[in-house]
């Protein structure tokens, strides 16, 4: 049996025989952990942390991400915590930078707290130094009485 080294397996139940690409069909295939844009918001007084995960590619989604952007004109500071992505490509960048024009104009603060898809994007392009660069800060978990953390996933415990 021969092994399929491939990154992309069948985003529905193929055979095996599909998923090495002899199929007689289309097929639609995404990257294996890949998945849509999640967006999670935490409020923290005039500054807010938008945690991402997924992909920010090009579509109605990393849109989404530039309108939950610029609905923070009343904060001081945005934090945009990117550890999350997975990948993104060109149309997700020129949506960090709009954010990034869009955050200048709107005298707001806009931070990047990147993943290692993001960062070798920012370094292909040398647009790293348009960007104020964070690091990935613990964030507190929220408790249940008991005090055991009730956060079911690695984005709601960043934004927590």
């Amino acid at each position: 049996m021969a092994l399929n080294l491939s990154p992309f397996r069948p985003s529905n139940d193929q055979t095996e025989q599909n998923a090495r690409g002899t199929f007689n069909g289309a097929a639609a295939y995404q990257f294996v952990g890949d998945y849509m844009l999640r967006l999670m918001k935490k409020n923290r007084g005039d500054e807010v942390v938008l945690c991402c995960s997924g992909r920010i590619v090009a579509g109605e989604e990393t849109w989404n991400l530039y309108n939950a952007i610029i609905t923070q004109q009343d904060r001081r500071r945005i934090v945009l915590d990117l550890s999350g992505v997975s990948r993104i490509d060109a149309g997700g960048l020129g949506v960090l930078v709009a954010s990034k024009l869009w955050a200048n104009g709107a005298g707001v603060g806009l931070e990047l707290i990147r993943s290692k898809a993001v960062q070798e994007l920012l370094d292909i392009t040398n647009l790293g130094p348009l960007f104020e660069i964070g690091s990935a800060r613990p964030m507190l978990l929220p408790t249940s009485p008991m005090g055991s953390a009730h956060a079911d996933s690695a984005v709601e415990r960043r934004c927590a």
